[in-house]
């Protein structure tokens, strides 16, 4: 019997977040609707403190039901240099340094993640490659919610030259439930998920509206990509500039 995969989407704010509009609850509710089973909230940690890190696990634990389960995280802000998602930590404190922030994400049980890579240093990204478990190859805000970025794939493709267990993951970036598109991450069968213990480390396939990317082979078509990624920008300026 083939067992389930797991549908999930990460790289969600909430009203934990200066920017974010809905509560847990909300979230919750309508990601269960479109029928995911679980979802990572990672809060940006502007005007964020332990206190409001307390009220984010126990508002995520209150949700969690046996066939979904919200895990609770943070988005360290780090010098401006990058931003790492710490996806399962359920404890905070105010973090500059990337490699601290890499560190305190490990030692308290969570997966770091380098957020939106493209908007970073190329050698920032490269030296932090030894330290984190993975780097998010595809950002729903950032990259477009229909396609990801070529540039960051090939990135990728280098940066994993340094760290082979780098794992790719794909994050929504949302921040409302009225900004929703699907941008999801599945894990397959033999990987567990729950609220003390959020999933491990494995192979994992992030699925877009039109594409797919498995972690374990990604092969797209990048001289196509390449053509449809200019088609895309070239439509987004000439979008904004009829409605300016």
């Amino acid at each position: 019997m083939k067992m389930k995969s797991l549908r999930g989407i990460i790289h969600i704010h909430s009203h934990f977040s200066y920017d974010g509009s809905n509560t847990i609850e909300e979230w919750a509710l309508f990601l269960k609707e479109k029928g995911y089973d679980f979802v990572c909230f990672t809060e940006h940690d502007d005007y964020f403190d332990h206190h409001k890190m307390i009220q984010l696990v126990e508002d995520c634990k209150r949700v969690c039901t046996d066939t979904f389960q919200a895990i609770p995280g943070i988005e360290f802000r780090c010098k401006n240099t990058v931003h790492i998602l710490g996806i399962g930590i359920r404890s905070y404190r105010q973090i500059d340094d990337p490699f601290e922030a890499a560190s305190f994400i490990r030692e308290h049980g969570g997966i770091s993640v380098i957020a939106h890579p493209g908007l970073f240093n190329k050698e920032n990204i490269l030296q932090l490659s030894h330290v984190v478990d993975g780097i998010e190859i595809w950002n729903g805000l950032k990259d477009s919610r229909f396609l990801p970025d070529p540039r960051i794939l090939n990135l990728f493709a280098e940066v994993k030259k340094a760290n082979q267990t780098l794992l790719p993951f794909g994050g929504a970036d949302l921040h409302s439930v009225n900004a929703y598109f699907p941008l999801d991450i599945y894990l397959h069968h033999g990987q567990s998920l729950d609220f003390e213990n959020h999933f491990t480390l494995s192979p994992v396939t992030i699925q877009g509206r039109f594409f797919r990317i498995t972690s374990g082979n990604i092969r797209l078509p990048l001289s196509v990509l390449k053509i449809l990624r200019s088609c895309y920008v070239m439509s987004k300026k000439i979008r904004d500039n009829l409605t300016s």
